[in-house]
């Protein structure tokens, strides 16, 4: 949607220049043209061609709100909800994105959608969000497109579409918007909704980084951490961690901290690794709370501390981290730290499953399998097995494969149980292949 603000700050039509923008929203700035107050707002609170002074911002963005300026209503409200110069103030953040969705603002609409997704100060409702960014994304708003986009791929308040997703992803892209970029890089590494090319997504991901979006600088780095789509670089995935990092994000935190713990790119620290990862836990990063669990459990970095690495654990499993879910559940299962509750297990290791963890997923059909924590199940466990080898668990397809192999207690199926052995193989597994090898030997599946 091109517009004079969007030409002026994006480069529409014009080099970018931040003063010049300025200068003529100053020109047009009279009492009662309150989209410029709006904008100038804007330009003191991020520091856009003037110094930053956010209470010259807020002062602008409250008389364009008297003023009835929709845009400027949405501005105060995330003032409110991030606390940009002012106290938390959810209740009135809400109030002000209401007021401007009631009015068809797409920026007011989008906002208040991710209200409904995340269930701030609202009960979550994710049908709710999907309706209003909607209605944003129909009027070719970005962020609304990206956001619909996300909840379709992930099937929340709206049927699992990929390929709509993508589709809502390339809208955004045409008007630049960095974290479509992003997004779009995701589907074509994956091979959602597009055939996968991780070539073009590190080219989408070059783009978002060169915007300086945090995001796609950690999956960039990623890629070049793994190489994928490019050759491994350890060196350049770790300034690209840093670059990152120093916008303050904890998931970068993060990565940089492993980035010392396995000496990549760098030489390996353990006690900066340990610091790191404080750091993003303290700001509320799940995987960072996960790493400085681990860091306790085999004592890099810091003294052993089971006691100290089971809330680190827990902090992080309260947030869904899935990883968080299976260790903690693993902690149970052995009594490690904790005392040994099957029952407790289960319930980690399914809600571990629930948020998408194949390996939880396995562990919740082996603890049917064999009648821990729960009666033993043995369809429920296939049914777990089938779940996770089919999201490229491979102690999943060897179990599997064996019950198929056996034909005890479920339906003997011989090619079956060969070709979740292969697909284990592939994954160079060697239980796989220890099975595998029994097959040819006694000439199984053939």
């Amino acid at each position: 949607m091109w517009s004079w603000e969007s030409a002026i700050w994006g480069g529409r039509g014009v080099l970018v220049n931040e003063k010049e923008g300025v200068r003529l929203i100053k020109l047009v700035l009279t009492p009662d043209n309150y989209n410029a107050m709006s904008e100038l707002g804007r330009c003191y609170q991020w520091g856009i061609g003037v110094t930053k002074d956010m209470s010259e911002a807020l002062r602008l963005y409250r008389l364009a709100v008297e003023g009835g300026n929709w845009n400027a209503h949405v501005r105060l409200g995330l003032c409110f909800e991030y606390e940009y110069g002012v106290e938390q103030d959810l209740d009135e953040a809400l109030r002000l994105y209401r007021l401007a969705a009631d009015n068809k603002n797409v920026m007011g609409l989008t906002f208040l959608g991710l209200m409904y997704e995340y269930g701030t100060v609202v009960e979550a409702d994710q049908k709710e969000a999907v309706r209003l960014y909607r209605q944003a994304a129909a009027e070719r708003y970005s962020y609304a497109q990206v956001s619909l986009g996300r909840a379709l791929m992930d099937g929340r308040g709206t049927e699992e579409d990929f390929e709509e997703a993508v589709r809502y992803f390339r809208l955004a892209v045409d008007d630049c918007d960095s974290d479509a970029y992003v997004q779009l890089g995701f589907c074509y590494l994956n091979g959602k909704g597009v055939e996968k090319d991780e070539a073009q997504a590190m080219r989408l991901f070059r783009r978002a980084s060169e915007d300086e979006n945090s995001e796609a600088q950690v999956q960039l780095g990623f890629c070049y951490k793994h190489g994928r789509g490019i050759d491994k670089d350890p060196e350049k995935a770790f300034r690209l961690f840093l670059r990152a990092a120093s916008n303050e994000d904890s998931f970068a935190i993060c990565q940089l901290g492993l980035c010392y713990q396995e000496g990549c790119g760098i030489a390996e620290d353990e006690k900066e690794a340990v610091r790191l990862f404080r750091i993003a836990a303290e700001r509320g990063d799940n995987t960072g709370s996960l790493q400085l669990g681990y860091c306790f459990v085999d004592g890099l970095g810091v003294e052993k501390n089971w006691e100290e690495a089971i809330r680190c654990f827990r902090a992080s499993a309260d947030e869904d981290n899935s990883y968080a879910q299976l260790r903690l559940g693993h902690a149970y299962f052995d009594g490690e730290g904790v005392p040994k509750d099957y029952e407790k297990a289960l319930e980690l290791y399914k809600k571990s499953g629930e948020n998408g963890n194949e390996d939880g997923q396995y562990h919740v059909g082996y603890m049917y399998r064999h009648g821990y924590g729960a009666d033993k199940d043995i369809y429920e466990a296939v049914w777990r097995f089938k779940l996770a080898s089919e999201s490229g668990s491979n102690p999943a397809r060897v179990d599997l494969g064996k019950l198929y192999k056996d034909g005890d207690e479920v339906e003997e199926d011989l090619a079956e149980a060969v070709d979740l052995f292969h697909q284990s193989v592939d994954d160079g597994w060697a239980p796989g292949m220890v099975q595998l090898g029994l097959c040819y030997r006694d000439g199984v599946g053939g």
